[in-house]
Protein backbone atom coordinates (compact mmCIF):
# COMPACT_ATOMS: atom_id res chain seq x y z
CA UNK A 1 0.00 0.00 0.00
CA UNK A 2 1.13 3.64 -0.81
CA UNK A 3 1.20 5.51 2.38
CA UNK A 4 0.14 9.21 1.62
CA UNK A 5 1.97 12.40 1.06
CA UNK A 6 2.09 15.08 4.52
CA UNK A 7 0.11 17.24 1.96
CA UNK A 8 -2.75 14.78 1.60
CA UNK A 9 -2.79 13.90 5.27
CA UNK A 10 -2.91 17.49 6.22
CA UNK A 11 -5.56 18.33 3.97
CA UNK A 12 -7.72 15.13 5.20
CA UNK A 13 -6.75 16.39 8.59
CA UNK A 14 -8.05 19.86 8.14
CA UNK A 15 -11.50 18.67 6.88
CA UNK A 16 -12.15 16.35 9.56
CA UNK A 17 -11.76 19.93 12.04
CA UNK A 18 -15.44 20.36 12.46
CA UNK A 19 -14.11 24.00 14.29
CA UNK A 20 -12.79 25.50 11.15
CA UNK A 21 -14.85 27.06 8.40
CA UNK A 22 -14.39 26.36 4.67
CA UNK A 23 -12.20 30.11 4.69
CA UNK A 24 -10.01 28.93 7.95
CA UNK A 25 -9.30 25.79 5.95
CA UNK A 26 -8.00 27.36 2.77
CA UNK A 27 -6.19 29.71 4.66
CA UNK A 28 -4.16 26.87 6.81
CA UNK A 29 -3.27 24.76 3.75
CA UNK A 30 -2.31 27.69 1.60
CA UNK A 31 0.00 28.95 4.94
CA UNK A 32 1.37 25.12 5.12
CA UNK A 33 2.41 25.63 1.43
CA UNK A 34 3.94 28.58 1.24
CA UNK A 35 5.70 27.92 4.45
CA UNK A 36 6.95 24.86 2.93
CA UNK A 37 8.25 26.26 0.31
CA UNK A 38 9.79 29.78 1.17
CA UNK A 39 9.87 29.50 4.40
CA UNK A 40 8.43 31.64 7.20
CA UNK A 41 9.78 34.53 7.41
CA UNK A 42 9.50 34.81 3.41
CA UNK A 43 5.81 34.95 3.38
CA UNK A 44 3.72 37.72 3.90
CA UNK A 45 0.48 37.47 5.02
CA UNK A 46 -0.92 39.15 1.63
CA UNK A 47 0.77 35.96 0.02
CA UNK A 48 -1.23 33.98 1.81
CA UNK A 49 -4.56 35.48 1.42
CA UNK A 50 -3.50 35.37 -2.49
CA UNK A 51 -2.72 31.64 -2.22
CA UNK A 52 -5.73 30.63 -0.54
CA UNK A 53 -8.17 33.19 -2.57
CA UNK A 54 -9.55 34.92 0.25
CA UNK A 55 -9.61 38.65 1.15
CA UNK A 56 -6.39 39.75 3.19
CA UNK A 57 -8.99 41.06 5.98
CA UNK A 58 -10.41 37.24 6.00
CA UNK A 59 -6.54 36.01 7.15
CA UNK A 60 -6.35 38.99 10.21
CA UNK A 61 -9.91 38.41 11.27
CA UNK A 62 -9.09 34.82 11.99
CA UNK A 63 -5.36 34.88 12.84
CA UNK A 64 -3.99 38.46 14.36
CA UNK A 65 -0.40 37.72 13.11
CA UNK A 66 1.84 35.31 11.29
CA UNK A 67 2.73 33.66 14.29
CA UNK A 68 -0.48 32.79 15.46
CA UNK A 69 -1.24 31.81 11.66
CA UNK A 70 2.36 28.98 12.20
CA UNK A 71 0.76 27.78 15.51
CA UNK A 72 -2.62 27.05 13.90
CA UNK A 73 -0.61 25.53 10.94
CA UNK A 74 1.05 23.06 13.23
CA UNK A 75 -1.48 22.02 15.75
CA UNK A 76 -2.71 19.83 12.70
CA UNK A 77 0.24 18.99 11.32
CA UNK A 78 1.96 17.50 14.48
CA UNK A 79 -1.17 16.02 15.66
CA UNK A 80 -3.17 13.96 13.24
CA UNK A 81 -0.98 13.86 10.18
CA UNK A 82 1.96 13.28 11.77
CA UNK A 83 0.59 10.45 13.78
CA UNK A 84 -0.84 8.89 10.19
CA UNK A 85 1.68 9.04 9.11
CA UNK A 86 3.85 6.59 12.15
CA UNK A 87 0.43 4.73 11.68
CA UNK A 88 0.78 3.93 8.05
CA UNK A 89 5.01 3.48 8.21
CA UNK A 90 4.08 1.00 11.56
CA UNK A 91 1.30 -0.44 9.48
CA UNK A 92 2.67 -0.98 5.93
CA UNK A 93 6.65 -1.39 6.87
CA UNK A 94 7.42 -1.95 10.26
CA UNK A 95 5.41 -4.71 11.14
CA UNK A 96 5.64 -6.75 8.59
CA UNK A 97 7.23 -10.37 8.83
CA UNK A 98 11.20 -10.21 7.44
CA UNK A 99 13.23 -13.41 6.65
CA UNK A 100 16.62 -12.01 6.69
CA UNK A 101 18.65 -8.73 7.81
CA UNK A 102 19.08 -7.42 4.11
CA UNK A 103 15.30 -7.19 3.06
CA UNK A 104 14.72 -5.26 7.12
CA UNK A 105 16.94 -3.01 6.64
CA UNK A 106 16.54 -2.17 3.36
CA UNK A 107 12.96 -1.80 3.49
CA UNK A 108 13.24 0.27 6.45
CA UNK A 109 15.56 2.48 4.36
CA UNK A 110 14.12 2.59 1.29
CA UNK A 111 10.46 3.47 2.82
CA UNK A 112 11.50 6.53 5.42
CA UNK A 113 14.57 8.05 2.84
CA UNK A 114 11.81 8.01 0.31
CA UNK A 115 9.34 9.57 2.52
CA UNK A 116 11.50 12.03 3.44
CA UNK A 117 12.37 12.74 -0.11
CA UNK A 118 9.04 13.61 -1.02
CA UNK A 119 7.95 15.23 2.05
CA UNK A 120 11.22 17.27 3.19
CA UNK A 121 9.29 20.69 2.88
CA UNK A 122 6.83 20.02 5.67
CA UNK A 123 9.33 17.70 7.96
CA UNK A 124 11.17 20.87 7.49
CA UNK A 125 8.71 22.94 9.50
CA UNK A 126 7.79 20.56 11.67
CA UNK A 127 11.40 19.55 12.83
CA UNK A 128 12.38 23.52 12.55
CA UNK A 129 9.87 23.61 15.98
CA UNK A 130 12.65 21.04 17.93
CA UNK A 131 13.92 23.79 19.96
CA UNK A 132 11.09 26.03 20.93
CA UNK A 133 8.45 23.56 21.06
CA UNK A 134 8.58 21.06 24.03
CA UNK A 135 5.27 19.37 22.87
CA UNK A 136 6.57 18.59 19.86
CA UNK A 137 9.90 17.29 21.06
CA UNK A 138 7.86 15.06 23.83
CA UNK A 139 5.43 13.84 20.84
CA UNK A 140 8.75 12.51 18.68
CA UNK A 141 10.04 11.03 22.29
CA UNK A 142 6.85 9.30 22.57
CA UNK A 143 6.79 7.93 18.92
CA UNK A 144 10.49 6.75 19.49
CA UNK A 145 9.56 4.66 22.58
CA UNK A 146 5.92 3.89 22.47
CA UNK A 147 5.65 2.93 18.48
CA UNK A 148 8.86 2.65 16.85
CA UNK A 149 10.48 0.76 19.18
CA UNK A 150 7.90 -1.27 20.38
CA UNK A 151 6.93 -2.15 17.05
CA UNK A 152 10.56 -3.28 15.89
CA UNK A 153 10.87 -5.60 18.86
CA UNK A 154 9.67 -8.57 17.39
CA UNK A 155 11.55 -8.65 14.15
CA UNK A 156 14.56 -7.17 15.86
CA UNK A 157 14.47 -10.24 18.72
CA UNK A 158 13.88 -13.06 16.23
CA UNK A 159 16.79 -11.62 14.22
CA UNK A 160 19.27 -12.20 16.99
CA UNK A 161 17.57 -15.09 18.01
CA UNK A 162 18.20 -16.84 14.05
CA UNK A 163 21.71 -15.26 14.53
CA UNK A 164 20.67 -12.86 11.90
CA UNK A 165 21.17 -9.75 13.68
CA UNK A 166 24.59 -8.81 16.26
CA UNK A 167 23.40 -8.39 20.17
CA UNK A 168 22.84 -5.16 20.65
CA UNK A 169 20.36 -3.63 22.74
CA UNK A 170 17.38 -2.90 20.73
CA UNK A 171 17.40 1.20 21.48
CA UNK A 172 20.95 0.83 19.75
CA UNK A 173 19.74 -0.91 16.66
CA UNK A 174 17.24 1.31 15.70
CA UNK A 175 19.61 4.37 16.48
CA UNK A 176 21.33 3.21 13.61
CA UNK A 177 17.83 3.87 11.34
CA UNK A 178 17.69 6.79 12.94
CA UNK A 179 21.20 7.95 11.84
CA UNK A 180 20.91 7.21 7.99
CA UNK A 181 17.46 9.09 8.32
CA UNK A 182 19.20 12.08 9.87
CA UNK A 183 22.01 12.24 7.53
CA UNK A 184 19.74 12.24 4.24
CA UNK A 185 17.71 15.00 6.06
CA UNK A 186 20.72 17.15 6.79
CA UNK A 187 21.86 16.69 3.26
CA UNK A 188 18.51 18.50 1.66
CA UNK A 189 18.79 20.84 4.61
CA UNK A 190 21.99 22.08 3.90
CA UNK A 191 21.31 21.72 0.26
CA UNK A 192 24.26 19.55 -0.85
CA UNK A 193 23.45 17.75 -3.59
CA UNK A 194 22.40 13.78 -2.56
CA UNK A 195 23.29 11.08 -5.18
CA UNK A 196 20.12 9.61 -6.80
CA UNK A 197 17.01 8.48 -4.21
CA UNK A 198 17.99 4.53 -5.65
CA UNK A 199 21.87 5.40 -4.40
CA UNK A 200 21.29 6.65 -1.20
CA UNK A 201 19.38 4.07 -0.21
CA UNK A 202 21.69 1.30 -1.52
CA UNK A 203 24.53 2.98 0.36
CA UNK A 204 22.90 3.39 3.28
CA UNK A 205 21.74 0.36 3.79
CA UNK A 206 24.86 -1.42 2.74
CA UNK A 207 26.12 0.49 5.96
CA UNK A 208 23.93 -0.83 8.12
CA UNK A 209 23.68 -4.15 7.18
CA UNK A 210 27.76 -4.38 7.75
CA UNK A 211 27.24 -2.31 11.39
CA UNK A 212 24.50 -4.82 12.28
CA UNK A 213 25.47 -7.80 10.64
CA UNK A 214 27.08 -10.41 13.40
CA UNK A 215 31.26 -11.28 12.73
Amino acid sequence: MIEKNFSDLYSESLNKMSDLTPKQRKVLAAALELFSTQGFDATSSSQIAAKADVALGSVYQHFPNKHALLAAVLTPLFGSAFQRSISEFVTNTLSVHYESLDSFVTSLLSDRITYINNNFKEIKIMFGQLLTNKEFLQLLKDVFNHELLVEATPTIERLKEEGKLVNLPNDVIVQFFLGQFAVYFGKLLMEIKPRSLDEEITYSSKLVINALKPR
